[in-house]
């Protein structure tokens, strides 16, 4: 792939110069099984068990070189990409109970500088009242969040559930919404709570977030929002 390229001064427009067909590199296939990690903590990381504890934890197919860009700041290279989706997938991670943020780096991207302000988490839906509980409404509940990333497939199972989830993409920079109010067309108001706790099911370091039980992880901005309102017509 070839381009016409021109470079000038920065300061002169005036002073350039004209380079003809260059050959431009393609992107190498090896730099899209890269992501970008921030351990959001205060707290000293040593690199050396960070980068063994994951590895191990992890489990990627092919392995996972990681190389510590600024403190908690993080660069991984996988060998595919099923390891690469796997490890997003499965995630939001934790370490020492801080949460790990992940997101697949572009080739256009540098991992120095990009915040990696926002992950995705497993949210669980409750007290959501009869006659609401479908798809479509656990849907805005998801975009009422954030940004909705799936549901859950089992959600409508047919089998009896007291509660649904939803993968949305959160500003964690933000206040984590803990309630909502739903106000219906006859002027009554429900209250739908939403629950996010962590479990650490593989080692005492390192964890994946997960809706089920166990013990909260050290989360940003902890303090839970006041119940917000969504408008609904039935």
């Amino acid at each position: 792939m070839c381009a016409s390229l021109t470079f000038a001064d920065v300061d002169d427009d005036e002073v350039s110069m004209q380079i003809p067909n260059i050959r431009i590199a393609e992107e190498n296939q090896e730099a899209r099984f890269y992501a970008m990690g921030r351990l959001v903590t205060n707290k000293q990381t040593k690199f050396v068990f960070f980068q063994d504890t994951m590895a191990a934890v992890g489990q990627p197919t092919m392995g996972v070189t990681m190389k510590q860009l600024q403190p908690q700041h993080f660069l991984f290279r996988f060998y595919n990409e099923a390891d690469l989706q796997q490890i997003l997938n499965d995630g939001p991670w934790t370490y020492e109970q801080s949460l790990l943020v992940m997101q697949k780096s572009g080739p256009a991207d540098d991992p120095k500088t990009v915040p990696l302000n926002h992950s995705d988490f497993w949210i669980q839906i409750h007290s959501l009242p009869a006659g609401f509980r479908t798809d479509v409404m656990t849907s805005a509940i998801g975009s009422f969040l954030g940004t909705l990333v799936k549901m859950d497939d089992r959600n409508f199972g047919g089998s009896m559930r007291t509660f649904y989830r939803v993968r949305v993409t959160i500003d964690i920079t933000k206040p984590l919404k803990k309630q909502m109010k739903l106000k219906k067309d006859n002027g009554s108001w429900a209250y739908v709570d939403f629950r996010m706790r962590g479990c650490q099911p593989f080692a005492s370091y390192v964890g994946r977030l997960d809706m089920g039980t166990g013990c909260a992880p050290e989360l940003p901005r902890a303090l839970m929002s006041r119940p917000e309102s969504l408008m609904v017509q039935r």
